[in-house]
C-alpha cells in the first residue's frame, strides 16, 4: 500500500543520512571530539538563611560542557567579596540580603547567573518578653530584621488597614484571587532573646474563612533558633479546622466576631538567646487568611545571687528624662535597655558594673511620646516596668 511504499523509499535515505560522514562528524562518533559549546552557569549555596557572622560554601554546577576555563563570582556583602575558584567559603558579618552571581567561561564563550535576593542574614536577637503586635502602625509589620518570603511572587502577606481584632489593622494574605494552589507564603518577624524567660507562650489571633467546602488553606508557625537553618513546626491547622466563621463565596473580610485566639507552647525553646518565629500559608485558591495580636509571654527567670529589690522608674508619666533605683545583693554587671509598644529595643545603657546596695541611673531617653517598657538586666535577672512618655 502507499504507507508501506513511502517507509520503503524513506527510510534507506533516512538511514544513509544517519551514518554518514558529516553527521558523524557532528556527532562525535567517528572517534574525534564532538564540539565543545560554551558552558552554562549554575551554583548553590550549603545554606541560604544563616545567622551573621556564619560561614557558607559555595559550589559550582556548570553545565553544556565538559571544560570550564575560568569561574568568577560576585559575593556582595560576603568575606571574600569575590573568587576564581569552583567552590567557595564565604563569611557574612552584616545583617541584610544579598545576591550571589557567577560567571563561568571555555574557549567557546561565557555565562553568568545571578540569584537575586539569595542569602538571607539575620541578625541578633531584637525583641524581649513581654511582647505584643496589634500592627496598627506601618513599623510593627516591617520591622527590623523580619522577611516576607513571596513562593510564587504573587500575593503575599502584608497590612490593611480594613480589618483587625484589636484596632483596625492586621496582616493578611489573599487566596481568594491572586494566589495559585500549593504556594507557600511566608512572614517571618524578628528575634526574641529568651536568655531569661521560663514557659515562654506564643498567642495570636486569626481569622479565615472557606470559599467552598473544598477549600483547604493551611496556617503553620515554626521556630528557629539558628536563623531560619532549620525550622520546627510548633502550630498547624487547615480548612474547616482554621475556619472561623461560615462559608463564604466572596473575599472573605472578617469582623470583630470572627477570630479566633490560638496558644502555641514555646517551653522548649525557654531561655534560648535567639528564637525567631515564622508564619506560613498554603494556598488552595480558597479564601483569604488573617492574623492579628502576636502576643510572647514568660515567666522572667530569678537568680538568687543577682536578686534586685526595689526597682522603680520615676517620674512615670514622664516628659523625656528617667531615673531608674534598684538595690543589689551583691555587685553584679547589668544593662537597662527600653523597649517600644512592638518590642523594638530603642535605647540602651550598655552593660557596666552596679554596686550592692542602692543605685540610681539616670536616662536621657529623647522618646517619642507612648508606652515603652524599661527592662533592668542584672547577672540571670530581668526585671521590667511599665514607662509612659507625655510631652507638651
Amino acid at each position: 500500500d502507499q504507507k508501506s511504499a513511502m517507509v520503503d523509499y524513506g527510510l534507506p535515505t533516512f538511514r544513509t543520512n544517519i551514518y554518514s560522514p558529516s553527521n558523524l562528524v557532528a556527532t562525535g562518533t567517528t572517534g574525534t571530539p564532538a564540539p565543545q559549546c560554551k558552558p552554562m552557569s549554575d551554583f548553590a549555596a550549603s545554606l541560604t538563611s544563616v545567622c551573621s557572622g556564619t560561614s557558607v560554601t559555595y559550589t559550582a554546577y556548570p553545565y553544556g560542557s565538559d571544560t570550564i576555563t575560568s569561574y568568577s563570582w560576585s559575593f556582595p556583602g560576603g568575606t571574600p567579596a569575590t573568587s576564581t575558584s569552583a567552590t567557595q567559603v564565604v563569611t557574612y558579618s552584616t545583617p541584610g540580603t544579598y545576591n550571589a552571581t557567577l560567571t563561568v567561561s571555555n574557549t567557546h564563550g561565557s555565562n553568568t547567573k545571578v540569584r537575586a535576593a539569595y542569602m538571607h542574614v539575620y541578625g541578633g536577637a531584637v525583641f524581649i518578653v513581654p511582647y505584643s503586635n496589634s500592627f496598627e502602625t506601618p513599623g510593627e509589620f516591617t520591622q527590623p530584621d523580619s522577611r516576607v518570603i513571596n513562593d510564587g511572587n504573587d500575593t503575599t502577606w502584608h497590612r490593611v488597614t480594613n480589618a483587625g481584632s484589636t484596632g483596625s489593622s492586621c496582616i493578611m494574605i489573599s487566596n481568594f484571587s491572586g494566589n495559585h494552589t500549593g504556594e507557600l507564603d511566608s512572614y517571618i518577624p524578628t528575634s526574641f532573646n529568651f536568655t531569661y524567660i521560663t514557659q515562654p507562650v506564643l498567642t495570636f489571633k486569626v481569622a479565615y474563612a472557606q470559599k467552598d467546602a473544598t477549600s483547604d488553606e493551611w496556617l503553620k508557625v515554626f521556630v528557629s533558633t539558628n536563623c531560619g537553618q532549620t525550622w520546627i513546626q510548633r502550630f498547624g491547622k487547615h480548612g474547616a479546622a482554621l475556619a472561623t466563621s461560615p462559608i463564604t463565596g466572596t473575599g472573605f473580610i472578617p469582623n470583630a466576631t470572627q477570630w479566633r485566639q490560638e496558644s502555641v507552647s514555646l517551653l522548649s525553646f525557654q531561655n534560648m538567646a535567639n528564637v525567631r518565629f515564622r508564619f506560613e500559608c498554603t494556598s488552595t485558591e480558597g479564601n483569604n487568611i488573617y492574623v492579628d495580636d502576636i502576643n510572647v509571654t514568660g515567666i522572667v527567670g530569678i537568680d538568687e545571687h543577682s536578686a534586685v529589690f526595689d526597682y522603680n522608674v520615676y517620674p512615670n508619666p514622664s516628659t523625656g528624662n528617667v531615673g531608674v533605683t534598684f538595690n543589689l545583693m551583691k555587685e553584679t554587671a547589668g544593662e537597662i535597655k527600653i523597649s517600644d509598644a512592638a518590642g523594638r529595643i530603642v535605647s540602651e545603657s550598655g552593660e557596666r558594673k552596679f554596686s550592692a546596695g542602692d543605685n540610681h541611673v539616670s536616662l536621657d531617653t529623647n522618646l517619642s511620646n507612648g508606652v515603652y517598657t524599661v527592662n533592668l538586666y542584672v547577672g540571670k535577672a530581668v526585671q521590667t516596668r511599665r514607662l509612659v512618655i507625655l510631652k507638651d
